[in-house]
């Protein structure tokens, strides 16, 4: 599962930057048919900025999605190599859930 989850987001992620891209692309070919005064050419460089931002973002999330589907590797196979630490690990977190929901309740 978390195979899978590793390479969904970041094409998620990558298609929601695709869909932002294409609609910057499009107010600023609109703002760039009506630059005549002097907030059509401010908003029409904030959107070539906002442009270069969604590029930036795209390749980032990329070396992200890369290095979070190795981390997600990882750790399957420490969980696989050491099955007794991640039972107890898992335990603890259970533990420490549970201790929080109680204090919750009591403050209540």
């Amino acid at each position: 599962m978390s195979k899978s989850i590793s390479k969904t987001v970041p094409q998620d992620v990558g298609d929601v930057l695709e869909d932002l891209s294409a609609g910057l692309g499009k107010l600023s070919r609109h703002l760039a048919d009506d630059v005549g005064d002097a907030l059509s050419s401010k908003a029409l460089a904030l959107a070539h900025a906002a442009e270069a931002l969604v590029e930036e973002a795209r390749s980032r999330s990329a070396d992200l999605g890369d290095k979070a589907a190795d981390l997600s590797e990882k750790a399957v196979a420490e969980a696989r190599a050491h099955p007794a630490a991640t039972a107890a690990l898992a335990a603890a977190a259970v533990a420490l859930i549970g201790f929080i929901v109680t204090r919750a309740a009591d403050k209540n």
